[in-house]
């Protein structure tokens, strides 16, 4: 999604406030892992009309992208009030998550099988994985963020290391 000014009157100081908080902002409500933005700008310093200005416009932003149900400007809060949970138990895990018309969710804390079982197809994928989504504790492989799969079965999968249907 791209947002623009009416007949270009954004100047590359508005752009940057733009960027500054809504990377502080989507941080701030921790829906999305960002922290792969090697961007990390600092506040310009503008006119406080200018920062007010520029604030409707962010507001604005902001409801659009809620309203089309883009979720990075929400916080987990909001997100989470309506959703029904479902769990998983097996080999190991302990996981919860929720279905959204982006796919399905494993909620962050959730404890993940250590290991896959020798058939399971997506070993290097699911490792990958691992490496870079779970902190290992003890024995456990505890999910460090909320992780969007494309589908339940993918979830389900993930969570015991076996082909399992969600």
């Amino acid at each position: 999604m791209v947002f623009i000014s009416q007949a270009g009157t954004l100047n590359k100081a508005d752009i940057l406030y733009l960027e500054y908080i809504a990377l502080n902002h989507a941080k701030e409500k921790g829906v999305y892992n960002i922290d792969e933005n090697k961007q990390n700008p600092k506040e310009p310093k503008l006119q406080r009309h200018t920062n007010a200005t520029l604030d409707e416009f962010f507001e604005e932003v902001v409801f659009i992208t809620n309203f089309r149900g883009i979720d990075i400007f929400k916080s987990e809060e909001q997100n989470d009030e309506e959703k029904e949970l479902f769990y998983i138990s097996s080999r190991k895990s302990d996981a919860q998550g929720f279905y959204s018309q982006d796919g399905f969710t494993v909620l962050k804390g959730s404890i993940l099988a250590p290991n896959e079982v020798k058939s399971f197809v997506n070993k290097e994928k699911r490792q990958k994985f691992l490496e870079e989504f779970t902190e290992k504790v003890d024995d456990k492989m505890i999910l460090k963020v909320d992780y969007t799969f494309n589908s339940p079965s993918t979830a389900a999968s993930y969570c015991v290391g076996s082909n399992a249907n969600g």
